[in-house]
């Protein structure tokens, strides 16, 4: 295993708890086709508050039910 590998093993062990808590809220969400939005936000508040930069589009719902 490599030192990345191991810092990263390190860290993911380290914020276990913190991770559980973070995907509970998630899952708590309701997120069903066509409903996605509070869930959407939800990820988008989360990954901004980790500084990271975020970009919230809509989906053509109509382009899309042919997938």
């Amino acid at each position: 295993m490599s030192n990345e590998e191991s810092g990263i093993i390190e860290w993911i062990d380290s914020h276990r708890e913190e991770s559980i808590r973070f995907l509970q809220e998630l899952v708590r969400i309701p997120s069903l086709t066509g409903e996605e939005g509070p869930a959407q936000e939800f990820m988008s508040q989360s990954l901004a508050e980790m500084g990271l930069e975020v970009e919230s589009c809509v989906a053509d719902m109509k382009a899309l039910e042919g997938h």
